[in-house]
Parts: C-alpha cells; sequence; structure tokens
C-alpha cells in the first residue's frame, strides 16, 4: 500500500539544511543545466523558490545549532559523514503516525529508547541485524558487547571513542536532541510559505501513476519491486531536492518504509528522458566505462541474464566483490546500468543490477546521428 504524505518530514529536514552547510548540489547541477534538458534560465526560475527558502532558514538553523554543544560533540570532522548520526537519530525517532514530528515517547520509555538506540548503533556501525530478533538486540544492550563489535571495524579511534560516548549517554542526549528539534522544527515551519505552494505542486507531480512506474522501471536510475505487504510512505524531500531515498523502518518499532522524493527529482529526470538527451560530458563518462574489458563484459552479462547480483557477477568476470563493485559504481555513473531494489527476498532486502536499455537506446541514436553529421 502506498500512502502520500503531504506535509515535509520536518525532522528529517532540519538535519538536511544542517547538511547544506557542507554541500549543496545545487551549484553542480546548475553549472550544466543541458545535462537536465533545460536552459540556464530555466534551470534558475526552476530554483528560485528553493534558494528563497534556503536564504531564510539555514542562518536560523546553524544559530539553533549552534548553542547545543552536548549535540556537535558527537560529530565526526569526515564532511560527507558529519551529519550521519543526527539522521539515524531522526529517522529512529520519527513519530510512526506523523512523520511531521518526533515521538515523544522517546522521553520518557527506556524500552524505546534502549530500541532506538539499538537502530541508531546498527546504522553507524552498518550491521544489518533483525530488530526483532532479541538475542541480537541484546548485543547491543550489552557495553562489552558493544566494544567488541566497534573494535571489529575499521574507524578511527576518535570515532570509537564518540561512538561510545554516546552509547552510554543515549538518555541524556535523546533529550537534548528532542529539545533542538522543538527549535528548528518551528523554525522551518514558520518560512515555509516562501515554498509551500510550490510543494504542493511537487506532491501533486508524485500522485500521478506515472511516478509509480518511474519507480519500478528505473527511470530515476533505481528500479524497486513493491511488496503489496508493506506500507509505502512516500514524503517529498526539500533540501535533498535530487534524491531519491528508500528507508527500510518496517522492522522493530516501524511497520513501514519510507520513499524520501527529492522535490525536483521528477522534473530534472522526465525533462531528460523526453528530450532524449545524452550531452558531450555524458558521451565521455559512457566512452570511459566502457573503455574496460571487464565493465564491457559486465554489461553484456547485463544484458544476456537480465539481472544479477555483485558477488554472482564477481564470480563470472573472475574478480573480487570489491573490484566488481568498484566497475559497477562507473557503469551506474554512465548510466548504462541501474540498481534493482526487491523488497523482501527470504526474508532480506536484496540488491540486483540490470541493463539500462533505455539508456543504450539513446546512446544508438546518439551515434546515429552523428554518423549523419555533415560540416
Amino acid at each position: 500500500m502506498i500512502q502520500i504524505i503531504d506535509k515535509p518530514c520536518w525532522p528529517l529536514e532540519a538535519i538536511n539544511v544542517l547538511r547544506k552547510e557542507v554541500s549543496d548540489d545545487y551549484d553542480r547541477i546548475t553549472s550544466h543545466p543541458e545535462k537536465f534538458g533545460k536552459t540556464e534560465t530555466e534551470m534558475e526560475a526552476m530554483f528560485q523558490l528553493y534558494l528563497n527558502y534556503k536564504k531564510e532558514v539555514l542562518p536560523e538553523i546553524l544559530d539553533i545549532f549552534s548553542r547545543y554543544d552536548e549535540v556537535k560533540r558527537y560529530l565526526i570532522a569526515e564532511e560527507k559523514k558529519k551529519y550521519d548520526l543526527l539522521m539515524a537519530v531522526a529517522m529512529t525517532a520519527l513519530d510512526n503516525n506523523n512523520l511531521e514530528s518526533l515521538d515523544a515517547k522517546l522521553l520518557e520509555d527506556q524500552s524505546y529508547q534502549k530500541r532506538c538506540l539499538a537502530i541508531v548503533l546498527a546504522a553507524l556501525l552498518e550491521e544489518d541485524i533483525d530488530l526483532d530478533d532479541c538475542a541480537l538486540l541484546k548485543e547491543f544492550e550489552n557495553p562489552a558487547d558493544v566494544i567488541r563489535k566497534m573494535e571489529s571495524l575499521e574507524l578511527s579511534d576518535d570515532i570509537k571513542l564518540k561512538y561510545m560516548d554516546l552509547y552510554l549517554n543515549m538518555d541524556s542526549f535523546i533529550k537534548v536532541f528532542y529539545k533542538m528539534m522543538e527549535e528548528m522544527i518551528p523554525c522551518l515551519q514558520e518560512h515555509f510559505y516562501l515554498i509551500e505552494e510550490e510543494c504542493r505542486h511537487r506532491i501533486e507531480e508524485i500522485r500521478s501513476p506515472m511516478f509509480i512506474e518511474y519507480l519500478q522501471n528505473g527511470s530515476y536510475g533505481v528500479a524497486f519491486e513493491f511488496d503489496e505487504k508493506v506500507i509505502y510512505k512516500v514524503s517529498l524531500n526539500i533540501f535533498q531536492f535530487n534524491s531519491l531515498a528508500f528507508m527500510d523502518m518496517d522492522e522493530g518499532i516501524r511497520n513501514f518504509v519510507l520513499v524520501h522524493v527529492g522535490m525536483y527529482i521528477q522534473e530534472l529526470v522526465m525533462e531528460k528522458i523526453k528530450k532524449n538527451l545524452i550531452t558531450d560530458s555524458e558521451m565521455t563518462t559512457i566512452c570511459k566505462a566502457l573503455g574496460d574489458a571487464n565493465r564491457y563484459k559486465m554489461l553484456k552479462l547485463f544484458l544476456k541474464n537480465e539481472k544479477m547480483y555483485l558477488q554472482e557477477l564477481a564470480k563470472e568476470i573472475g574478480v573480487t566483490p570489491a573490484t566488481a563493485s568498484h566497475h559497477l559504481t562507473l557503469l551506474i555513473e554512465a548510466e548504462l546500468i541501474t540498481m534493482l531494489l526487491k523488497e523482501k527476498e527470504k526474508d532480506r532486502k536484496v540488491v540486483y543490477y540490470q541493463a539500462n536499455r533505455e539508456r543504450l537506446q539513446q546512446l544508438s541514436e546518439t551515434f546515429l546521428n552523428m554518423s549523419n553529421m555533415r560540416e
């Protein structure tokens, strides 16, 4: 079942605003408007309301955050992952029935806090655990077990100490985090009028049956097989405007998958598809991706076998999974293959890869047009 959420998921938006201090896709996207089938003027017009909203809320959110040293102390220095902890906590703490706020049980229910902590640690330590398995959950309740897990991972001592400190002080951290969100969310809501009409328009786009069709056929770079037994809550993402994220929250205390859709992804991707575009810079990326014998062999395997998973592919071409993953990354960047997310297979989420046949058709037509070029 698919449910469209009309309002932004404010706790996640607050963390995404903080991320704008570190990185914003705006400059990268607007510097190559032709890649998305737009002129420079059209691109600037599309982003204007977003820029107005960001201009108002970013300084205020950063000012609020500057006063919460109890939260800032747990951030890591690496820019790309700086706010991962806060996003993990925000996702874990969402109200199950109202995605606009955090669950108040966080402040009073210790068993709920422990389960939240287990989810956060699993996310940070990249552990794939079944939170309905009491034995596995108990491992995250025992400091000695958590220390052993951290020591086995390739993390710096600084990060390990931060996470262990967080683990031991989760109760007080949650209370401070909750208080911080109570300041940030009203700030976002106060200025929401600047972009509210635009958000309504973008929500109507994802209400269209075509949106689900695009998700299923991989038009956004990821094809998704929906499970009729799972609830999918689709929410608009303002500040990660060019992203598409499937957040598996149907374990333990959650019972749904959150599909977080960047507010401009529909227009950026669909405009490009409609105009059947492959730009000069993209053609260079494609040629680079195909300029390796292993990657060329991988593409032919995908065309022959329809879909394959990483270990299967690595074995077939005689390389390690890590090497195969590197090759896959380059093929994905060139949009020659897409990921296929299968919701459940033997009670686990499975990721396959498949050829992007529409992209290959575009490539064929581009070469054909080039062959007909005259001075």
